[in-house]
């Protein structure tokens, strides 16, 4: 056992942060000031005030690090390192190592049958990667319907988490219809033509490179990330899903 283990109360790690980092935006229509529901998450609910979570479906909850566990299908060392990648550790009893800036990889864009932009996805040196469109020539993170503020700097739009700071400039966007990445290629393709879904944009590209119909859907293959309007996209073919070989490998169709 390690000091740290000894002397840290995990409990103090705040869960609606950590499943923010894992499941995106809350559910702002679903939830309440205490009871935070999470989008295609069903059941699921944390309650920010007792620092716990709780599954109905499955009949299990806990604090953060049950959470990690739970969502991510890892050991609690694992969990750990998770806590220690995304800057928790003065949770655990370990002085926060300085953030490097990230820097960004790529940037793909997902088309609609026109071929036209509808929205991006960026890539970065991290392996963390954002979702975001243009409207009205700005630049607007995030593809879910919501409350968005505008940023101090830089004017650009993010989903306003919490109550939208005083004086900021607010608007509501809709959604972005979500598309197959390379949707033309894919309906340009012949209908016996077998399509491959691995787990990320850059598997597709490799796969194109090798003359193979590919595709796949933003925000990777954790659960609750397969997107229900995707689905008809690939009615009467042959789809083989391509997983990584990792504890988060798991489409949800």
């Amino acid at each position: 056992m390690t000091f740290a283990e000894e002397t840290v109360s995990y409990g103090s790690i705040p869960t609606i942060e950590v499943a923010r980092i894992l499941f995106g935006p809350e559910d702002r229509q679903r939830s309440k000031p205490n009871e935070v529901r999470f989008p295609d998450l069903g059941g699921l609910t944390v309650h920010p005030g007792k620092n716990k979570w709780f599954c109905h479906t499955e009949n299990v909850g806990g604090d953060a690090i049950a959470l990690i566990q739970h969502a991510n299908k890892c050991t609690f060392k694992e969990a750990l390192d998770w806590l220690r990648d995304h800057g928790f550790e003065k949770y655990l009893g370990e002085p926060s190592a300085p953030k490097k800036p990230r820097a960004l990889v790529t940037t793909y864009h997902y088309r609609d049958a026109s071929g036209a932009v509808v929205y991006h996805v960026d890539r970065f040196d991290d392996k963390s990667f954002g979702q975001w469109r243009e409207i009205d020539g700005e630049r607007v993170n995030g593809v879910r319907a919501g409350v968005y503020e505008r940023t101090r700097s830089g004017g650009q739009w993010w989903v306003a988490k919490d109550q939208p700071r005083p004086l900021a400039e607010v608007r509501n966007f809709p959604a972005v219809a979500p598309v197959p990445y390379h949707l033309p290629e894919l309906i340009a393709a012949r209908p016996d033509d077998p399509v491959l879904v691995p787990a990320g944009e850059k598997d597709v590209d490799n796969l194109r490179a090798l003359k193979l119909l590919a595709t796949t859907n933003h925000g990777g293959e954790g659960p609750g990330k397969w997107w229900p309007e995707l689905t008809p996209y690939f009615r009467d073919r042959r789809v083989f899903l391509l997983l990584d070989n990792d504890t988060g490998a798991n489409f949800v169709t």
